[in-house]
């Protein structure tokens, strides 16, 4: 019986032949099916340095990410961990739980073989987690969408019809276009520039939290109000997801639908595209999960490089690429949002291989231009100002303007938004102001940080 073949099973009298074991793994396998130490035998020689030569680096790294793990785990049932120490999956946990703690904590107990300081430094993966979807064949006699994401939109299970009670009577006149080009030629769109302006948000749904969905979705729509025509044809341009909320926006506006089955509808969409990122009952989704989503095309956006701020040696391969405008601002020293821009990177604790100095940082480099950008915010950084207007410059030398639309709060499990037109702001909650939105007249762009015990965590642009 081979070591692979034996697992999961317990022999009584166990006598093993190790001497063809490849790794310290495999010598496990064979040991502990044994039953006692007593009635253990090895009948060969072995290769002793497999078990004595210090593990690897990944397997250590490994073992300090459980220790992390576990010392979060404690801390939650202490219920001393914050709120904001969350994600879905392992990586993005453990990179929230060292922002809060400081990258060089190291929690008690942690044997010394795999602790980590300031001369052997905690590695985090950059790379993207792949995800599974289920891929639904597509009825005969229609075409594949242009979009480079997983998700089907026209998988059975998304064919579940709007409950009656959700169904307003369609008005005769209504023409609604399915492809979310022309849908809303027949009805006029009041525009954020008028006085009568009210923006439409969406009402909380508390069996199946939805206040992330509220926001983005509310903001999203605030952004296609100023012009609907030129909106709607960039978000039927960008992927299915901004798409099918666009169709929906429209047919909304025609009066055949709520906005809150539209909002389930994409919701679907996401969770079957990531059941873990966008889950069903009281959980809660990362808002910058939401953005990459949302805010995804079928080109490369950025990329990150290594440099060096000491000597200024740069990498000129990309340790990072991406086809989403979610950034996050990685400088808590920035002054603001349009400061950080003009030179935007991420500090890390690498070393330098030329001059030795843990100065390397992460340089973000824009290839194309985004028609929406969601800016990310540390938590607990109150510092940086949320600039009205920002540049962004391309590696091909040009450079394009975006303004402020939107700016996402959270405060006790909850996020809420203001939304922005020039010197107009309007503050929604789905809890307390459900489908409207409330104007704040005594509020400025000065202000815009925080919202009593609200703090900004993200913030919205659009190309001007």
């Amino acid at each position: 019986m081979t070591d692979y073949a034996s697992q999961g099973k317990t022999r009584e009298v166990n006598m093993t032949d190790v001497s063809n074991c490849a790794n310290h793994q495999s010598y496990y396998t064979c040991l502990s099916r044994s039953s006692c130490a007593d009635d253990t035998v090895i009948m060969t020689n072995f290769k002793s340095a497999l078990i004595t030569g210090g593990a690897s680096g990944w397997l250590r790294q490994e073992f300090r990410e459980i220790e992390l793990l576990d010392e979060i785990t404690r801390l939650r049932h202490e219920r001393s961990l914050p709120e904001t120490v969350r994600g879905a999956s392992r990586r993005s946990i453990i990179r929230e739980f060292r922002r809060w703690k400081g990258r060089h904590y190291v929690p008690n107990g942690v044997h010394p073989a795999v602790r980590w300081g300031e001369n052997e430094i905690f590695e985090e993966n950059d790379l993207n987690t792949a995800e599974w979807a289920i891929v639904c064949k597509r009825k005969s006699g229609t075409t594949s969408s242009a979009t480079n994401l997983t998700p089907v939109s026209d998988s059975t299970a998304l064919k579940r019809k709007v409950p009656l009670d959700d169904q307003p009577t369609p008005s005769k006149r209504a023409k609604f276009s399915p492809d979310g080009h022309n849908a809303v030629i027949m009805t006029t769109v009041v525009s954020p520039e008028t006085p009568q302006y009210k923006p439409v948000g969406l009402m909380w749904d508390a069996e199946n939290y939805s206040c992330s969905y509220d926001c983005f979705f509310t903001a999203l729509r605030h952004i296609w109000s100023a012009d609907p025509l030129r909106w709607n044809s960039r978000f039927t341009e960008m992927n299915v997801f901004i798409k099918e909320l666009a169709i929906g926006i429209q047919a909304n506006e025609l009066n055949l639908c709520q906005f809150e089955a539209i909002r389930d509808r994409v919701r679907l969409l996401l969770h079957g595209s990531s059941p873990t990122k966008f889950p069903y009952g009281k959980s809660f989704v990362s808002m910058p999960d939401l953005a990459k989503e949302f805010l995804r095309s079928s080109q490369v956006i950025h990329e990150k490089r290594k440099r060096c701020l000491t000597c200024m040696t740069e990498d000129f391969v990309g340790i990072y690429t991406s086809t989403h405008s979610a950034i996050h601002v990685g400088d808590p020293s920035a002054r603001s949002i349009a400061d950080w821009l003009s030179n935007p990177f991420e500090r890390t604790a690498y070393m330098c291989t030329r001059c030795s100095q843990r100065t390397i940082v992460f340089h973000l480099l824009f290839h194309a231009v985004p028609t929406l950008m969601y800016v990310s915010l540390e938590w607990n950084n109150r510092n940086i100002r949320i600039s009205e207007t920002v540049t962004v410059s391309t590696t091909h030398g040009t450079q394009h303007s975006f303004r402020l639309k939107a700016v996402i709060y959270w405060v006790a499990h909850h996020f809420t938004c203001r939304l922005i037109s020039n010197d107009r702001i309007w503050f929604h909650d789905g809890i307390t102001t459900g489908r409207v939105s409330i104007q704040e007249f005594h509020t400025s762009l000065a202000d815009i940080n925080i919202r009593g015990e609200s703090i900004a965590i993200g913030a919205i642009y659009a190309l001007a």
